[in-house]
């Protein structure tokens, strides 16, 4: 009985002595865990801070783009009715024309009839 005795307790020393072990080997993960997640927390909030940022950079850029836009609009249309102009002008001034090659043609003929006379 005493050997038995023994045994039991040579093997619940071995038993505590491996769940030591693996108690240790157990904390070190935990450790390296938790280095982990103190670098996976300063990562988010460095890429929340640039977030952050790039908001900002966003909405100034809407403002400044939605202002660029207004003018754009406000100078295309001023540019149209130029265009517009002008091209109502071009049309008349050649009618115009037409009539002025009409009426030179016709003092031409005229001329040239009283220079032969």
């Amino acid at each position: 009985m005493k050997k038995q005795s023994l045994n039991n307790t040579n093997s619940l020393k071995q038993d505590v002595k491996i769940l030591k072990q693996d108690v240790k080997s157990l904390k070190q993960g935990v450790l390296l865990i938790n280095g982990d997640v103190k670098n996976l927390t300063r990562s988010v909030n460095f890429l929340t801070l640039r977030l952050d940022i790039l908001q900002k950079e966003f909405t100034k850029f809407q403002v400044q783009f939605d202002v660029f836009k207004d003018k754009m609009i406000t100078n295309m249309d001023w540019l149209i009715g130029a265009f517009k102009k002008f091209d109502e002008e071009h049309t008349i001034l050649t009618g115009k024309y037409s009539d002025v090659g009409d009426k030179l043609d016709n003092h031409e003929t005229r001329i040239k009839i009283l220079e032969a006379k």
